[in-house]
């Protein structure tokens, strides 16, 4: 993992508090794989919803997947990237109001600044759950972005 990835997981784990997952670029499917578990903790044969839908329903505010940072380059000794994330919920209302705290977690601001400036924001609406991609400029001084 990069070591923009790892921040960005340290800093949202502790803003958005446990009920809320996220997820590391490698952690990709754990959404699709969700299913009901037999008592032995396997995947149970005709135990009802899996996948997304059942993922949502787990954690009804949603989960954050990080992607991987990419490099931009370098502004003399501070490197230079974008740090982009997907928020996921089953409702637009609640998508829009977790990519908020997420901001708030992460975001640049004058009185707690952060390495994270916000850029832009993709919105995704597929029937049961929105999609909101975000997108921060990440400036780290010798992280090597």
């Amino acid at each position: 993992m990069g070591q923009v990835v790892d921040d960005l997981h340290t800093r949202l784990t502790a803003a958005l508090g446990k009920d809320v997952p996220v997820l590391y670029p490698g952690e990709f499917t754990e959404p699709d794989e969700a299913a009901p578990l037999d008592a032995q903790g396997r995947p149970m044969v005709g135990g009802g919803e899996r996948g997304l839908g059942r993922y949502l329903a787990q954690h009804p505010t949603g989960y954050v997947q990080l992607q991987h940072d990419t490099g931009v380059g370098s502004s003399g000794y501070t490197d230079v990237g974008l740090a982009t994330l997907e928020v996921i919920a089953s409702t637009a209302e609640a998508a829009d109001a977790l990519a908020g705290q997420v901001r708030r977690a992460i975001g640049n601001l004058l009185i707690r600044p952060t390495p994270y400036t916000y850029q832009t924001r993709t919105t995704l609406e597929v029937a049961g759950f929105t999609r909101l991609l975000l997108s921060f400029e990440a400036r780290q001084v010798g992280l090597g972005v």
